[in-house]
């Protein structure tokens, strides 16, 4: 079982459609320690109402905007979001041990079919752009079914 989209699947989510609810400039700290100008960007996939935000270099969202990197975002959490297991997604910015920078995360909660068993795959936003991001996600549910069965 994956999660339900918003509208019970009644067929009126829109797969592939995303709301932007607010973008801002930012600033953060880059790898070596500078800091670059970023806009923020936070958005509502329309198909199971999942709220996740990203980065774009400022220079990059006035030339070209944001909707590149919202659809394959959108498009990632939405595929995630089918997966066999997966109960629930939500996003957070976490701390990259490697680097002490910020990323922003998509904490993937699976959960075995009885509903007993659960367990929450971290994984970067930017990694999802990676089809192998969706690895950890059905391990997840694979090593949870080695306890119902």
């Amino acid at each position: 079982m994956a999660l339900v989209p918003a509208d019970g699947g009644g067929g009126t989510g829109t797969p592939g459609g995303y709301k932007v609810q607010n973008t801002y400039a930012d600033i953060e700290q880059a790898p070596g320690g500078a800091a670059r100008d970023i806009e923020r960007v936070e958005v509502l996939d329309q198909l199971y109402g999942i709220y996740f935000g990203f980065s774009v270099p400022l220079k990059q969202f006035q030339e070209y905007g944001l909707a590149s990197e919202a659809q394959q975002y959108t498009a990632f959490v939405q595929q995630a979001a089918a997966i066999d297991g997966v109960s629930a997604i939500y996003w957070a910015q976490d701390i990259n041990p490697r680097t002490n920078l910020l990323v922003d995360m998509l904490f993937i909660t699976v959960t075995d079919p009885t509903g007993a068993f659960s367990t929450t795959v971290e994984i970067p936003l930017q990694s999802s752009l990676d089809a192998s991001a969706y690895t950890p996600v059905n391990t997840a549910y694979q090593n949870l079914l080695k306890f119902t069965s």
